[in-house]
């Protein structure tokens, strides 16, 4: 049995308490649709895009048609999805900002 890898979105989610309140509305999701909301949300380096595509070996095209399948089917869980994915992009932001201070010429 092989061991599973660390970008698999179950083992991201397990590592992951801050998505605790996000496991029952996930659960809604078809296993394609959880894996990217899952991977999009996991860990606190808040991926771009393309970075999930990859980890979970799809195209980029292929993640935005699942997004966009949540946001029309199941939009409650795409807005849930989106304001805890603003608040990782929030914090990124203000890590980014805080290095370029460390780096800043003075």
């Amino acid at each position: 049995m092989t061991p599973t890898p660390p970008s698999d979105p179950k083992t991201l989610c397990h590592r992951n308490r801050s998505l605790d309140p996000f496991r029952a509305m996930l659960k809604q999701l078809p296993m394609s649709q959880r894996g990217v909301a899952y991977t999009l949300l996991a860990g606190e380096e808040a991926p771009t895009y393309r970075q999930v595509a990859s980890r979970l070996g799809i195209h980029r095209g292929t993640l935005n048609q699942h997004l966009r399948r949540i946001r029309l089917l199941r939009p409650h869980i795409y807005k849930a999805l989106m304001e805890h994915r603003a608040r990782q992009l929030s914090e990124r932001h203000v890590r980014a900002l805080a290095r370029v201070g460390k780096c800043a010429p003075k």
